[in-house]
């Protein structure tokens, strides 16, 4: 592994990299905030060991269990890299607006540390990745994000604000969903969506810090062999372990070793199903492809190469898609590899987060959502990265980090982003008799299931997540979620809560604005849903909002052109004051298969202010 290189550049770089990404508020605004805050160490507290905190650059010792306060010039984004001898880093990232504080005073919640012992070892995890189809050409007259004079450059970019969490772990995977190939395949399965990158994303995936990729996944098959042997030629050119595939079903079935600093590791991954096409995505005996993990392949690849004193994990790509939990196969695979000697199981496929749990004191994570994906579907846009730690083979502490997918580029997620993946997570987590804390901005799950001070718990049932704009465009990454006609529209500080409000500006003031949700919306909890808004007009406007349904059959692109506005209601609000507006709707029932909500703007003025657009049960009010 390449942990003494990944040391050497994490404490090189970061206050650099904290000066350069944290987002000057664009006022210019140059007051000072005192940000306090207390760093623990996990099953340590009474250690009195020296840490040092840098916030965006600016550095303060402290003593481990005290408090500290430093004095930093105001900005939006403030991020926080704590150290110390024999403890591991800890990096976390809050926006201005989620600190509790007055007179610029801001609390950053308590972060406990662990402490490093002989054995024990990081290794941290995301979920999805590639970096093709969309991140080139983009839908909606979109800005490109990767063009090919500046590749890996662009690529890197996407990574950026991973990159801190992922180089202080001695291991760090994630899944390619992808075949690597400079241009596109002849060939490619017969299937409706298939993906290839340009192997230039090893390159960015080695920089950010990532050691291990798992190609046990449906698009590993996607150019069949000519795109297997690519991809395989391309990874073996790299520094990056891999399994979960290969050129017949022995190869595919066997494991990733390597060694962690004297500590043995195997990784295996595994794909759960083999395909309804011909060829199909699965390696056979003369045949390539991914790794069908099937119950007999899982029991027998993992009992025959597990080992005691070696961290044994398996990586599943299984489940339904966008769905709040696993299937019985992939809840029944997981398990039966844990009861085969695996010590981890991480899990993904479904593009969204879902819940983890502690099973035979081995960790499970269900799935782990998106971490470099293009899709536009609100609900992929919340995913996690999990830093786990093993003492030896055995599970010691997890710390799950909120991940945003925002502009295409995995971020750390804050606001109500933060507080919807937390609420989630912990709830599906709790269903399956598994406790997640706090810990900073992160949850946190521990060996002794006894958390040290409950998550965040936001009170709302909000699926929007992204309607206080608060995170509208920090860290390099601007919400592609919106749309707007006859208006430019951006991020101001003039809110109704928090730090920002969405200021729309119409280019034609006589003539009406339409603002709304720039695609469908998949998953909707409940029947009966209410869209809920604040809105400032500076002459006041009248309001009209309308939902637009996506039958089943029809092609989402043709549905936004060509499917009907239904009137939900409409209301005159004031000048110059911020009013609560609110509609009720019907979520997508069995003919429907998703559902967006649009304003329509009459008389608005020069200037429109949005605040607290949020989408919930109509119950909650």
């Amino acid at each position: 592994m390449r942990s003494s290189i990944k040391k050497a550049f994490h404490f090189i770089g970061v206050a650099a990299f904290l000066t350069s990404c944290a987002h000057v508020p664009s006022d210019g605004n140059e007051n000072h905030v005192n940000i306090s805050g207390i760093a623990s160490i996990v099953d340590n507290v009474d250690s009195a060991r020296t840490l040092a905190i840098s916030i965006n650059g600016a550095s303060v010792d402290s003593i481990a269990g005290q408090g500290f306060a430093v004095s930093v010039p105001e900005q939006d984004v403030y991020q926080i890299r704590i150290s110390g001898d024999d403890v591991y880093d800890s990096f976390h990232t809050f926006s201005h607006a989620e600190l509790d504080g007055s007179n610029q005073a801001l609390t950053i919640p308590e972060i406990s540390l662990v402490e490093k012992k002989a054995g024990r070892r990081l290794l941290t995890f995301g979920g999805d990745a590639m970096m093709g189809r969309r991140y080139l050409a983009p839908y909606w007259n979109e800005k490109v994000t990767i063009h090919p004079k500046t590749r890996l450059k662009d690529m890197k970019s996407v990574l950026a604000e991973m990159k801190p969490y992922l180089e202080i772990a001695d291991y760090a995977a994630v899944n390619l969903e992808t075949i690597l190939s400079k241009s596109e395949p002849d060939e490619s399965a017969p299937k409706s969506v298939v993906f290839y990158t340009h192997p230039d994303i090893l390159k960015a995936l080695e920089w950010a810090g990532v050691d291990y990729v798992s190609l046990g996944n449906n698009h590993t098959y996607d150019y069949v062999d000519q795109g297997l042997i690519s991809t395989l030629k391309y990874l073996d050119q790299s520094s990056l372990g891999y399994s979960g595939a290969g050129m017949n079903e022995d190869q595919a079935l066997k494991a990733y070793e390597g060694n962690l600093d004297g500590v043995p590791l195997k990784a295996w991954g595994y794909v759960g199903w083999e395909g309804r096409v011909s060829p199909n995505q699965v390696a056979e005996v003369t045949k390539g492809g991914a790794a069908y993990g099937s119950d007999d392949n899982i029991i027998s690849s993992v009992s025959s190469g597990a080992a005691d004193n070696q961290i044994d994990i398996v990586q599943y790509h299984g489940s339904k898609e966008y769905s709040e939990g696993p299937t019985e196969s992939t809840e029944g695979r997981l398990k039966a590899a844990i009861d085969s000697g695996a010590d981890l199981a991480i899990a993904h496929h479904p593009h969204v987060a879902q819940g983890f749990e502690i099973y035979q004191d081995k960790l499970i994570a269900y799935s782990l959502g998106n971490f470099a994906f293009d899709q536009f579907f609100y609900s992929t846009h919340s995913g996690l990265a999990v830093n786990v730690w093993m003492d030896g083979d055995a599970f010691y502490r997890a710390e799950i980090i909120p991940v945003h997918v925002r502009d295409y580029k995995p971020v750390p997620a804050m606001n109500r982003t933060r507080n919807y993946i937390l609420d989630r997570v912990s709830r599906l987590s709790a269903d399956r008799n598994t406790h997640i804390g706090r810990s900073g901005g992160h949850g946190v799950i521990s060996s002794s299931q006894q958390p040290l001070t409950p998550t965040i718990h936001s009170g709302s049932q909000d699926i929007l997540f992204v309607g206080d704009f608060e995170s509208f465009d920090l860290l390099g990454a601007r919400d592609r979620s919106w749309f707007a006609s006859n208006a430019s529209y951006d991020a101001v500080h003039q809110s109704r809560t928090g730090r920002f409000a969405l200021e729309l500006k119409p280019i034609k003031p006589d003539e009406t604005v339409t603002f709304g949700l720039k695609a469908f919306m998949r998953v909707f909890p409940q029947a009966d849903m209410r869209l809920e808004a604040f809105i400032n007009a500076d002459t006041g406007a009248k309001v009209t909002a309308y939902t637009q349904y996506r039958p089943r059959g029809v092609n989402r692109y043709e549905a936004l052109d060509n499917e009907p506005y239904h009137k939900l209601g409409e209301v005159i609000v004031a000048s110059n004051v911020w009013q609560d507006i609110q509609f009720d709707f019907k979520a997508p029932n069995k003919s429907q298969l998703e559902a967006r909500v649009i304003l329509k703007i009459e008389n608005g003025g020069s200037s429109l202010l949005l605040d607290d657009f949020q989408i919930v049960p109509a119950a909650i009010k």
